[in-house]
């Protein structure tokens, strides 16, 4: 008896878990988007990144159209997109390097000296996918912050739900 109590806890628990890990995408910065309809939102899923832009789910290519209007935010979103494109590059050589070393590992097999190169490419992969990310995240900030400061917003800005780490209160200025 304590141990199905213990199970249903848990399994009760996790399942918490994941409606807020799925409901804190869904209405997180719900507020924002009725400000400013040329307003750019980027979520990143398990297949890359997507964007909504007016309403549309569009891709990276469309996106660089809409991002040329400002040129400081198209420069640093090139930026970021060869960067993140190179860290792909890298983390692809250095997964299939230390697949290579995992099974060798399994097998008891002396592994080849480049084997260790190849893995140790994965570190670089990371930074830059990293960075990569983080510009094209400023790039679409950047864009947005231009569109505000031409008016799109004015006040603070209030939200209630699910928040990038959970729910709560959101304010934005």
């Amino acid at each position: 008896m304590k141990n199905q109590k213990i199970k249903w806890l848990a399994a009760s628990g996790l399942a918490f878990l994941f409606l807020c890990g799925v409901s804190g995408p869904l209405f997180a910065q719900g507020g924002e988007r009725l400000n400013h309809p040329d307003r750019i939102e980027m979520e990143q899923t398990f297949f890359g990144m997507r964007f909504l832009h007016q309403g549309y789910s569009k891709n990276g290519r469309e996106i660089r159209a809409v991002l040329q209007e400002n040129p400081e935010a198209f420069a640093l979103y090139r930026a970021g997109r060869t960067e993140m494109t190179l860290g792909e590059i890298t983390g692809y050589i250095g997964g299939f390097g230390l697949g290579w070393l995992l099974v060798d590992l399994l097998y008891q097999q002396p592994s080849p000296w480049f084997i260790y190169g190849m893995s140790a490419v994965i570190i670089p992969s990371i930074v830059l996918s990293a960075t990569g990310t983080n510009k094209v995240k400023r790039s679409i900030a950047l864009y947005n912050d231009g569109l505000t400061n031409f008016g799109a917003r004015k006040g603070t800005t209030w939200t209630l739900g699910g928040q990038q780490y959970g729910i709560g209160l959101g304010i934005r200025w």
